[in-house]
């Protein structure tokens, strides 16, 4: 019709062979999960720190001896209002 659609055509063309040339495509190594979902350390400052994430997304939040007592005392408190005390 006209040509209105002999690029689009051409482009689906190429891109139809381009895959017939690659073939098949291996499947990437899913990397094995770490078994480990918290760690907590002490910086060469004194600063405690808490790492949670599994598998190399993980993070780190490094803390005050004051801000530790506060993270515990924030947990215990969601403890007993769930109605388990620690």
């Amino acid at each position: 019709m006209f040509g209105l659609f002999a690029n689009k055509e051409k482009f689906v063309e190429d891109v139809m062979n381009d895959i017939k040339k690659a073939g098949i495509v291996s499947p990437i190594q899913v990397p094995t999960q770490d078994k480990t979902a918290y760690e907590i350390g002490i910086t060469e400052q004194g600063k405690i720190t808490l790492t949670i994430g599994m598998s190399g997304y993980r993070n780190t939040l490094s803390m005050t001896d004051e801000g530790c007592q506060q993270l515990i005392r924030m947990l215990q408190s969601a403890l007993t209002d769930r109605g388990t005390d620690a």
